[in-house]
């Protein structure tokens, strides 16, 4: 600093004498001052520079190597299961590696589809079908040929659509559930289960992907050309606990298995099979649901509330121990209660008619069973709804048109339900309900009676359990909810349910299977 006032001083001293300005003025002053600046800061620059270019050349090559070494390992497990890969390039090797993971949950009444693509950390998510729905309706229409043989019309929300109106016209067209069909072992299971995967998958990954594929061709496939295929790693739920159906959760699952065969290029290819509340669990474990500091080795319930049956199992280390249905009564129930409140005897009189439209008019009864569904899925937000069809029949002696405009509450529709218990109750086998409680008369009842069965037959004591998790698209009503809590409350006490009792939020309620199916898909 005194360096430089110094220079300074001279500088003006200069000025004064030579009355030139500073142009004049020796330039060895100014020479020497700078020059020694630069001397001293472009070494720090250079050192600077040198550094952070070998940093960042550094973290590069440390990375690159890590991808490297990822890749390699993933390409090690898809040769030692399904051979190896030669006379390919590494893009084309990196194609041999499967896509991603599918979860197939394929329901009584409708399909589900998850996606969890290839990679550490990536997510499962449940695919939009082409409509924009979470779900496909599992309906297929089959329609009989001059030959006598038949063959698929329609398949989904077209030929669900159908269901009611097709009931009362042309025997030719029928519209069948393709579950149903392999339960009681049709020889049309195979063809009906085939044509709604190969929909319903194709349709979610053109959704996932971006590109167009044909519905001619395979929808899975392992091998390095895979030219308009998808090649995925499928995992396919299957129910448990159809003893009741008259065949065991192992055949089912044997049938099941051989109707996807066809689904894949290589027919020798054996699909991924896992009980649905397997795949349940492993979507728990994975959005961390379980209460935080539970025990892993304690065994836990699922409750599963399907269109048409409920379904009890206890899980224990991945293993389901038992298992109990009762079918008849689920969310389809709801449906066809309130179907038959509209359809009720005061109605039957305003069209002056001794039987209601449900068994006269196949219109109207599609119509009535589509409004039921809107009602119902009003109720699941509200405590109140009204449903209004306007023109929904012809009165036959006035020929005047019929309207319906009904309001409902959610407790009319509950006790409605209740009502219907008792008979459907037939349907049941004797163990699967507690032989230390009463024959249930109401859903409340039905419940708490199914859980302690399953507790009698394990000797499992409800007060050890890990959780109560609750799924399907059922458990989405308040009406299953409110009576699945209250049964509960009976056996172990409001603490007991508060601790345990999981219902999963929103969509995942039903879809926490599919999600789990999608994520073991990278673990099998």
């Amino acid at each position: 600093m005194l360096r430089c006032v110094h220079i300074n001083q001279r500088a003006a001293h200069q000025y004064k004498k030579y009355k030139n300005g500073f142009k004049d003025i020796p330039t060895i002053a100014r020479a020497h001052f700078h020059a020694t600046a630069k001397r001293e800061i472009l070494p720090l620059i250079g050192v600077a520079t040198v550094a952070i270019v070998a940093r960042y050349s550094y973290k590069a090559l440390v990375r690159m190597e890590e991808e490297r070494e990822e890749y390699m390992e993933e390409l090690a497990e898809y040769e030692e299961k399904y051979g190896p890969v030669t006379g390919c390039s590494d893009s084309n090797a990196s194609k041999s590696i499967p896509l991603g993971y599918l979860g197939v949950d394929l329901g009584s009444a409708n399909i589900r589809i998850a996606f969890a693509p290839r990679g550490s950390g990536s997510e499962p998510r449940v695919i939009e079908d082409r409509e924009g729905g979470r779900s496909t309706p599992v309906s297929v229409l089959f329609e009989e040929e001059e030959s006598g043989a038949h063959g698929i019309s329609a398949i989904g929300r077209l030929a669900k659509g159908k269901v009611h109106e097709r009931y009362f016209r042309s025997t030719s067209e029928h519209v069948l559930n393709p579950r149903k069909l392999l339960q009681r072992k049709d020889n049309r299971a195979e063809e009906a289960i085939q044509a709604v995967i190969r929909s319903a998958s194709i349709s979610a990954m053109e959704k996932a992907t971006g590109k167009k594929y044909s519905m001619d061709k395979s929808p899975f496939v392992f091998s390095k050309e895979h030219e308009g295929l998808f090649n995925l790693n499928a995992v396919f739920t299957y129910p448990v606990g159809l003893a009741s159906d008259n065949m065991g959760d192992d055949e089912f699952a044997d049938v099941y298995r051989k109707a996807l065969k066809g689904l894949y290029e290589d027919s020798d290819e054996a699909a991924t099979m896992i009980p649905e509340p397997i795949a349940t669990i492993a979507a728990a474990e994975h959005f961390k649901l379980f209460p935080k500091g539970s025990d892993r080795t304690n065994p836990s319930l699922i409750i599963d509330v399907g269109a048409d049956a409920i379904t009890m199992s206890l899980v224990s280390k991945d293993e389901v121990i038992s298992s109990s249905r009762v079918p008849g009564i689920g969310a389809d129930i709801l449906t066809e209660a309130l179907a038959k409140h509209m359809d009720e005897p005061r109605f039957q009189k305003s069209i002056s008619s001794s039987v209601g439209l449900l068994e006269t008019d196949g219109m109207a009864r599609q119509r009535m069973y589509d409004g039921a569904e809107i009602a119902i899925a009003e109720l699941s937000r509200n405590t109140r709804t009204s449903i209004t069809l306007p023109f929904l029949s012809i009165d036959p002696k006035s020929s005047q048109p019929c309207h319906l405009n009904e309001s409902f509450s959610r407790g009319v529709l509950s006790s409605i339900v209740d009502s219907m218990i008792p008979a459907r109750l037939g349907l049941a086998q004797k163990e699967v309900l507690s032989s230390s409680i009463s024959q249930p008369n109401d859903l409340n009842a039905l419940i708490s009676s199914m859980a302690m069965g399953l507790f009698e037959q394990n000797g499992t004591n409800p007060f050890q359990l890990r959780a109560i998790l609750m799924v399907g698209g059922g458990s989405r009503s308040p009406i299953f909810q409110t009576a699945c809590r209250e049964a509960l409350v009976t056996l172990g006490g409001e603490q007991f349910v508060s601790e345990r009792l999981i219902v999963p939020q929103d969509e995942k309620v039903e879809e926490l299977t599919v999600l789990g199916a999608a994520f073991c898909g990278g673990k099998l």
